[in-house]
Order: C-alpha cells, then sequence, then structure tokens
C-alpha cells in the first residue's frame, strides 16, 4: 500500500563521543543544538546505550519519505566534558546516566570536577532537541570547594562578581564554600550575554576576608552567599577583628543606572579600641562598649553615608562643657550620620 513501518530496538555498550557525527541525522545539521551536542558535550563515552524508535516510509510516485518518530533512550556518561558557557570554567570528568524523551535530553550528573571545585550532583537538560523551535538549555551543579577557588569561578562572565568590585582581595581569602549554580539560557548560536541568566546559593564556613572595613578582617560563619539577578548579598554570624557581628551585605555587580553600590548592615559591640580601628574617635564623650547598629551605603565616585545607631546604656556618656556624666546602667541612645569619601569621614552630621 506504499506504507512501511518499523520499530527498531539498539543497544550500544560503549559509544565514544568523538563518534557521536558520524551519527547524526543529517535533518540536524546546522541546528544550534548540533553545536550543543557535538561541540559543547565532548570527551569521554556515552555507554549502555538502551534506544528504541519508529520508521515510518511513504512511498510518493517513485521516491519514499520517511519520518523517525518517539526515540526514547537511556545511557550512561562516562568522562564528559560538558563546556556551558564560555568564560565560565567547564564541568570536566562527568559521570552520569542520562534519558532522552519526548525531545528533551536530561543528564544526572552523579560526580565531575569544575577547576579544582568538587561536583557532587547536578543536572543538564535541554529541550527542543529535533524541533524547528529554539531550545532552553538549563545547567545546574552543586560545587564544593575552597573559597579562593569559588571566587575565581564566580569572577567569570556571565557571573562577574569580582573582587575589585567587592572591594576583596580574593586571592587571599579562606574558607570552605558549598553552591548550588544554575545557568540557563536558549540554545542560540550567537547566544547574546543578556540572555543567559545564572543564579548560585550556598554556604560559606571558616570563613576569612581580610581588610573588610580599612584593616579588619571578617572571619568565621556560617554565611549564606546568593548571586542572582545582577546582584550579591551576604549574610550571616561572624566576627571583624575578632568581635561577633551579624552582617548583612548587598553589592550590585553592575552599578550603572542603579541607587547605589552597596550596602552594608552590620551589629557589634564596639570598645574604645574598635572605635579608633573605624576612625570613629569619641573618646571625649564615651567611655566603655558600646552596642551599634550600622547602615552603611557606598554610591558611585566613592562618596558614602553610614547611619549609626548605638545603645548607651553600658556606657559612659561624659559632656564636660555642661558638666554632665552619664554613668552606665542608666538608659540612652546616641544617633548619627557619616558622610565619607573615598572611605574618609568628611562630616559627621545628625549628631542626637
Amino acid at each position: 500500500q506504499g506504507k512501511i513501518s518499523a520499530t527498531v530496538k539498539m543497544e550500544i555498550p560503549a559509544l565514544p563521543q568523538e563518534r557521536i557525527k558520524d551519527i547524526w541525522p543529517a535533518v540536524l545539521h546546522g541546528e544550534p543544538i548540533e553545536e550543543w551536542l557535538l561541540e559543547r558535550l565532548t570527551k569521554g563515552s556515552i555507554d549502555n546505550i538502551h534506544a528504541a524508535f519508529t520508521i515510518d516510509a511513504a512511498k510518493s510516485g517513485e521516491s519514499w519519505t520517511t519520518d523517525v518518530t518517539g526515540i526514547p533512550s537511556e545511557f550512561d556518561v562516562s568522562g564528559m566534558r560538558v563546556d556551558y558557557r564560555a568564560p565560565l570554567m567547564p564541568a570536566e570528568n562527568t559521570f552520569g546516566h542520562g534519558v532522552f524523551a519526548n525531545d528533551v535530553l536530561k543528564i544526572a550528573i552523579d560526580s565531575a570536577t569544575v577547576g579544582d571545585m568538587s561536583v557532587t550532583g547536578g543536572e543538564v537538560s535541554i529541550d527542543n532537541i529535533s524541533s524547528d523551535e529554539v531550545g532552553n538549555a538549563k545547567i545546574s551543579v552543586v560545587l564544593k570547594a575552597a573559597l579562593p577557588s569559588l571566587f575565581k569561578f564566580i569572577e567569570s562572565e556571565p557571573i562577574g562578581m569580582k573582587g575589585e568590585k567587592l572591594g576583596l582581595d580574593t586571592k587571599n581569602v579562606k574558607g570552605d564554600a558549598a553552591l548550588d549554580v544554575e545557568v540557563s539560557f536558549p540554545t542560540l548560536r550567537d547566544l547574546p550575554k543578556d540572555e543567559v541568566k545564572v543564579k548560585a546559593v550556598g554556604t560559606l564556613n571558616n570563613v576569612l576576608l581580610p581588610d573588610v572595613v580599612n584593616t579588619l578582617d571578617l572571619t568565621g560563619g556560617p554565611m549564606k552567599l546568593t548571586v542572582a539577578e545582577g546582584k550579591a548579598l551576604l549574610s550571616g554570624d561572624g566576627k571583624l577583628d575578632g568581635r561577633p557581628v551579624k552582617i548583612d551585605w548587598e553589592q550590585f555587580l553592575e552599578s550603572d543606572g542603579k541607587p547605589y553600590d552597596s550596602k552594608i548592615k552590620a551589629q557589634l559591640d564596639a570598645d574604645r579600641d574598635l572605635r579608633g580601628k573605624l576612625n570613629i574617635g569619641l573618646d571625649d564623650w564615651l567611655e566603655g562598649t558600646v552596642p551599634v547598629k550600622v547602615d552603611y551605603t557606598e554610591y558611585q565616585g566613592g562618596r558614602g553615608e553610614v547611619r549609626v545607631e548605638g545603645n548607651l546604656k553600658p556606657a559612659t556618656v561624659k559632656v564636660m562643657p555642661f558638666e554632665y556624666s552619664k554613668p552606665p546602667g542608666v538608659d540612652g541612645v546616641v544617633t548619627c550620620t557619616a558622610i565619607l569619601q573615598k572611605g574618609a569621614v568628611q562630616e559627621i552630621k545628625d549628631l542626637n
């Protein structure tokens, strides 16, 4: 009747990734997905392939047309390289299990490396494999790394969380990190930078961030790090120059057109020595330790504004011109705003 239909089952014990191009369907030549599956997924091999598909052929005149449908398959991935988006470091030595069904390719990652970081899990998902429509790719990995390695990874575009922007010497930071990273984008051959979406959420422990404020180090943890939608957020408990501090730090990765560069909110006890290191003298007015809340905003051009609120109850307050002294134990609050330029205090205003 001019029609033939056949179901084909195929099993392949091992197929080197470099050989996939030899069996690549002609109908997919030149498609964006070809770049992804033949160029961005490289090295290693695909093992234990189990596939099934249906071939339908129809005769029209003296010629035949064929169509291949329903190609579900399962396979293992061994030692593969996943180059998801340069200049981000690729995943190397990737091991996992893949499934192709309903025109969606998914690879569950069991283990891999990114630079000198360990990948303990993740997934690669690409849809519209054989469709004329543009597909979407999403790569998620769970990273465990030393903090310098993590900063090296997230400094690359499209994340772009550079140390100089944060005011950090990332080569001298210390600590451990566990981070969930997700990169998603359409499978276009010429991919615009702004089409790449990156989100990273994780925890930092045993942290040492040198010279975070003047020459004072931020240490401790755990601290939560979130990078998403053009901002980096760091929050948690630590120590500033050895004193307990609760900190919330917000930094725009690109501040052009934004209302500010960064914001830091901190709560800590400021003794005389710490106040001196922070260039907050007040020795003629205060004796003792003052619990303070600090709200620091930095703007473009190096201008900064620090709003300080201090609880004076544990301190002695002296107003010598009026021969007044408040002893410890008596309630009191001090608030002021400091205007800074490139870290130097230019003005103290609204002192109450």
